[in-house]
């Protein structure tokens, strides 16, 4: 049986069927952590655990939700922050399934031609030849067409890069820091995700949904912890930090999280010696 002191992590997809697979392939990042510390406690399971949280993890009875969605695209950096549409093939149970993953991405070069970031576990399944990778960003009056250019390849090195395969016009970025990060650093987490509707009203479509007062809680593991709160959707969105001028970089890439108090993500600092041979 699951400790009760322990909490179930589980990557953001939209589907229950991939959360199932991808909660069992999270026990590999427990080789990344301590076992002692407070992220190999996280990294506890059961299979009383894994059968029943396949959905999204809701908050605690009477717990406010910390984060807040974006009703107007005011600012350049919301359409920096697109939807990513992956259309996947898994075999479950001996039958082959086909879905469409619903991840987050974020721009993070200038120009017609930017480099999107993203988490590579929103691709693992991608097969198809035919249909492409699809993302939605705010100012393009349809879905775009992207390529898969570089990734991780593994929940370890949970990042992939994409690039357009059409120019954009007037696409938004927000730049990688370089930053060094750091225990009790502020940060903010932004992903795209069904909102919680009210009792009855059903599900709202998704929305660029932000938590702007969140603090990195672990920096010295690899992936970093955070108390940031990003629900399904959220996988490849952008966790944020404000320069002393007010501007925006990326620090990380939202990979895994409990849904209610835990986000994990990748650095995003590491992958600028790689990305400059991307440009």
């Amino acid at each position: 049986m699951l400790s009760h002191s322990a909490t179930t992590l589980t990557v953001f997809y939209s589907h229950k069927f991939d959360t199932l697979r991808a909660m069992a392939r999270l026990n590999t990042v427990s080789s990344l952590v301590t076992p002692g510390g407070p992220l190999g406690r996280l990294l506890m399971w059961s299979s009383c655990a894994l059968s029943l949280a396949y959905s999204v993890t809701a908050l605690g009875e009477g717990t406010a939700d910390p984060r807040a969605p974006i009703q107007a695209h005011t600012d350049p950096w919301h359409s920096a922050i697109g939807q990513l549409e992956v259309p996947v093939t898994r075999v479950e149970h001996g039958y082959t399934r086909h879905y469409t993953e619903h991840c987050t991405a974020v721009a993070v070069t200038a120009g017609p031609n930017p480099l999107i970031l993203s988490a590579w576990h929103c691709v693992e399944g991608y097969r198809s030849l035919i249909e492409p990778i699809q993302l939605r960003m705010s100012g393009q009056r349809s879905p775009i067409s992207v390529q898969l250019v570089a990734s991780g390849g593994s929940m370890e090195q949970d990042w992939a890069a994409f690039r357009p395969t059409s120019p954009l016009s007037g696409a938004s970025w927000i730049p990688i820091s370089a930053q060094a990060l750091s225990h009790d650093m502020a940060v903010m987490a932004a992903g795209f995700t069904e909102y919680a509707a009210p009792p009855g009203a059903g599900p709202r479509p998704r929305s660029l949904v932000t938590h702007r007062t969140c603090r990195i809680t672990d920096s010295d593991q690899m992936p970093v912890a955070s108390d940031c709160v990003a629900k399904q959707g959220a996988s490849g969105g952008a966790i944020l930090r404000r320069t002393q001028s007010g501007s925006l970089r990326v620090i990380g890439i939202i990979s895994a999280g409990d849904g209610e108090s835990v986000s994990l993500f990748y650095p995003a600092g590491s992958l600028l010696p790689r990305f400059a041979s991307l440009r």
